[in-house]
């Protein structure tokens, strides 16, 4: 089945209920005003497979996605007329899977046509494994509070490979707001009645941190492919941002910050490189476009050759350096002061802009 209609909402969002739906493609695509909204400016194609009562037909939307037979009789590729697709969230899952099941392999063709896809890791807590985000080439992403540690109910596994705000029911850096993600998710007469005409609605979830990675992932490789396209100048890199390379970058501590490094007050277990609470750390959008144009001026030439992050061997952490990082590569630790000094999201450099002013999340 197909909607053909012009309105992007759905039946919770008409019947003024929270719509998960609608807070999680706000998330990725409104703009980022430097105050309230933290989202992407990145356009959404919106593929329903939750509703009411649950989640659906998630595998139908694979094959859609894929260009294989479906119920819909039509694909993406023929609705968007041919458009590329960057990114792919999925902020949805459940216990019970396998690597091998169907829609772990459909994922896999998905994700080796070059797109790069995100899932939230589950809100089940310690030791929890949830699909489809435990599946091969499934970016698994945590949630982080306003202090950039894990959300308490964000799950731990050996799948987590990176995190993002998801915010949390709790005031943790005492500003007197709740450190939650804030996004669209009710129709206007609901907000103009209930929330003081204010639109954007906090929720907490993986559910939420994951939109944050889709679109993060969705960017750089817009970024890689078609902004700074550092395989012209050297032919030997690869024309396409995929998720062999998108592994490598995080391995080398290019694309997130490990905050998890050193322990801290509430935090008191430190877990520097990866760790299954936070995978490689917190996204660093500003981080990651530097690490990108690294490759155009030069100073990497091979992604086979980035250092490996093994976390810092001593670090005294200050308010200046509090998210520098040391590598195994003494060579690489010279560059550290370039592409590891902001702070972790900021805003996106999309198409007809030519700054990017810092944001705090």
């Amino acid at each position: 089945m197909e909607d053909n209609d012009n309105l992007a909402d759905d039946v919770e969002f008409e019947q003024g209920s929270f719509s998960h739906g609608t807070h999680v493609g706000s998330t990725i695509s409104m703009l980022n005003d430097g105050v309230d909204g933290n989202g992407m400016s990145a356009r959404v194609t919106p593929i329903r497979v939750c509703y009411q009562n649950g989640c659906g037909p998630t595998y139908s939307a694979y094959l859609y996605l894929n260009g294989d037979a479906n119920d819909s009789d039509t694909n993406f590729a023929k609705r968007s007329g041919g458009q590329k697709l960057h990114a792919m969230n999925m902020s949805y899952g459940g216990s019970g899977g396998s690597a091998t099941s169907a829609s772990c392999v459909k994922l896999g063709e998905l994700a080796d046509k070059g797109v790069l896809i995100a899932s939230s890791s589950g809100n089940s807590g310690i030791g929890s494994v949830g699909w489809p985000s435990a599946c091969p080439k499934v970016y698994a992403v945590g949630a982080t509070n306003g202090t950039d540690r894990r959300s308490s109910y964000s799950s731990t596994n050996e799948y987590v490979a990176f995190s993002a705000p998801g915010g949390e029911y709790s005031d943790w850096n005492a500003d007197g707001v709740d450190d939650l993600v804030y996004a669209y998710a009710y129709v206007d007469s609901y907000v103009q009645s209930n929330n003081n005409g204010n639109p954007l609605i906090g929720a907490q979830g993986t559910s939420m941190a994951s939109p944050h990675g889709a679109g993060f992932l969705g960017l750089i490789k817009f970024y890689y492919e078609d902004i700074a396209k550092p395989f012209e100048s050297n032919t030997s890199l690869p024309t396409s941002l995929t998720y062999v390379e998108v592994d490598k970058m995080l391995a080398a501590n290019l694309l997130t910050n490990d905050v998890n490094k050193e322990s801290r007050p509430n935090d008191s277990e430190a877990r520097p490189g990866r760790d299954d609470h936070l995978g490689y750390g917190i996204i660093d959008l500003h981080k990651a476009i530097n690490a990108i144009d690294s490759f155009n001026n030069g100073y990497f030439t091979s992604f086979d050759t980035l250092p490996y992050y093994e976390g810092p061997a001593s670090v005294v952490l200050t308010a200046a350096a509090s998210y520098q990082s040391q590598f195994s590569s003494a060579r690489f630790r010279q560059m550290v002061s370039l592409i590891s000094s902001a702070k972790h999201l900021k805003c996106p450099v999309m198409r007809g802009q030519t700054s990017c002013q810092n944001q705090k999340s």
